[in-house]
């Protein structure tokens, strides 16, 4: 092989492996709180690719949420205009990753509310899928007990208008946790229900005063017309 042939391999291969490398290094564009996705309109609804979420990174300052625990996170941010109920799930679309036949393939995916500008921001619901494992005692241990498991975590949280933060996250004791799919709703606060004129019916000489000033005001208008 000549030594111009070996060089253009060479050059292509280098070329061929940063390709590769830049493909696996992808994060998701909401990686950090400052891209966070803005969500527009509801209900809403956003699939995070398994390569996305398998790179998805944390920020310095960024809290863990307190009902699980994560490798990388990805945001959405969203600004309400009233006040009412924010809620918010994710799942992987792949259930066999988050429920799998032992522990050493157990796979979280988290889902949290906050409010706040920057990190650190301030908690307003948060949970997360799990897999729980019988007593260490019982020989089949790692067997999952799917009864007691969380596939499908959902946030809620009654908010007054402003902007909140919604957090996802995904955690693995391996590397692939699949697609993973986000959907936000909101419910507007219900308005309060009139209140009821209090009219004395029980009450008959003040029911008889009330007809009376009816019947006067009846008789003011007709003189006056």
């Amino acid at each position: 092989m000549s030594k111009q042939v070996f060089k253009t391999v060479f050059i292509f291969f280098i070329l061929q492996l940063l390709a590769v490398t830049s493909i696996s290094a992808a994060v998701p564009v909401n990686d950090e709180l400052g891209n966070a996705t803005i969500i527009g309109a509801f209900p809403f609804t956003d699939t995070v690719s398994a390569a996305d979420s398998d790179d998805a990174t944390s920020e310095a300052d960024e809290l863990e949420c307190s009902s699980g625990f994560y490798n990388g996170t990805w945001w959405y941010s969203v600004t309400l205009s009233e006040s009412g109920e924010l809620t918010a799930d994710a799942m992987s679309l792949n259930p066999a990753l988050i429920l799998p036949t032992d522990m050493s393939n157990q796979t979280a995916v988290n889902v949290a509310i906050y409010s706040g500008t920057t990190h650190p921001l301030t908690e307003l619901a948060c949970e997360g899928s799990f897999v729980r494992v019988p007593d260490p005692s019982d020989p089949g241990y790692t067997m999952v007990d799917i009864t007691q498991s969380i596939i499908n975590p959902t946030v809620t949280a009654l908010v007054p208008a402003g902007t909140y933060y919604i957090l996802v996250g995904n955690s693995t004791n391996t590397p692939t946790v699949g697609d993973i799919q986000v959907n936000v709703a909101f419910t507007p606060a219900a308005l309060p229900a009139p209140v009821a004129e209090n009219i004395p019916v029980n009450n008959p000489l003040a029911l008889l005063l009330l007809i009376l000033g009816l019947f006067s005001i009846t008789l003011m208008k007709k003189r006056n017309q």
